[in-house]
């Protein structure tokens, strides 16, 4: 599996055209972060799940009125990139740990993509990291209720144990 950069993204690609989650980003700099990590540490199957998450995610901002066809605030390109990574190392309950080296695969990606934010990178692993929600052991990992890291949290529980 090979995405291309974000700039140089094609309708008629197939990955792209099957998986357009990829294609929602506003901000072009951190597509390309997302884009690079996920050629290096994804496959198709796990791009495929990352999308039904995706789309989860964007359908609940939808229907709670926090995403418009006009309006796309920037919180929302960090839930589309923790959708898109959440899965790059395999999580479960019983080896949570293992969320944790999603922080170091995406800092080792940072560094060539200086245009992202500090902050913003700091909030996609905070959201990845939260993906078992309450069955995760450490409380400051969980997602505070009524929040985007709280619908990326049902989204993977939701997508994983229906969808799958």
């Amino acid at each position: 599996m090979e995405l291309k950069k974000f700039n140089e993204l094609d309708d008629n690609d197939k990955l792209i055209a099957d998986y357009s989650l990829i294609k929602c980003f506003k901000i072009e700099p951190l597509a390309d972060l997302v884009v690079d990590i996920l050629n290096k540490h994804s496959d198709e199957e796990k791009l495929v799940n990352a999308n039904k998450v995706g789309d989860l995610v964007l359908f609940m901002l939808r229907e709670r009125g926090l995403l418009t066809d006009d309006v796309q605030q920037t919180f929302v390109d960090l839930l589309i990139a923790s959708c898109l990574l959440h899965n790059i190392v395999e999580v479960k309950e019983d080896n949570w740990n293992d969320v944790y080296q999603i922080r170091n695969i995406v800092n080792e990606f940072y560094k060539e993509h200086t245009l992202v934010h500090p902050s913003a990178i700091e909030m996609i692993c905070d959201t990845i990291e939260g993906q078992l929600g309450e069955k995760m052991p450490i409380k400051g990992s969980r997602p505070n209720p009524n929040t985007p890291g709280e619908l990326f949290t049902l989204a993977v529980a939701i997508i994983n144990r229906y969808i799958k």
